[in-house]
């Protein structure tokens, strides 16, 4: 059953947070519910307004990061895999599933957003 604690989640904040300072990036870092994290980008020197609907937000799609090179670039998209390779590392994910049998086994679920519902993405200058 996928599950991460709080000790995870502030794990995955700190790195983040090192690897990425402020002023220059800003995140959203949240557990939802026991199962999930969310990690939202509000503010990167990337020009992500590409990816970005009406409302300033996006959900990126963690599987197929390639897709993102000819939209925002390939360092935008570095950053993209950047963030999930500490949410990989830093979390100890895993994922054991087999959707062939229908058999779900992973430590916990995440999703990563630019911008969010509450706050929209900017960019930074350099």
């Amino acid at each position: 059953m996928a599950y991460i604690s709080t000790e995870t989640v502030a794990k995955i904040r700190k790195v983040i947070k090192e690897v990425f300072p402020t002023p220059s990036y800003k995140f959203s870092i949240r557990r939802d519910n026991s199962g999930s994290l969310r990690v939202a980008v509000l503010k990167s020197p990337y020009d992500m307004s590409e990816l970005t609907d009406d409302y300033g937000y996006s959900s990126i799609n963690q599987y197929h990061m390639d897709q993102y090179d000819g939209i925002i670039g390939q360092d935008a998209t570095e950053f993209l895999r950047d963030i999930k390779a500490i949410i990989v590392e830093a979390g100890d994910w895993w994922d054991k599933s087999d959707a062939m049998t229908d058999y779900f086994n992973t430590a916990f679920y995440y999703n990563i957003s630019v911008g969010n519902y509450e706050k929209d993405y900017t960019q930074s200058r350099v």
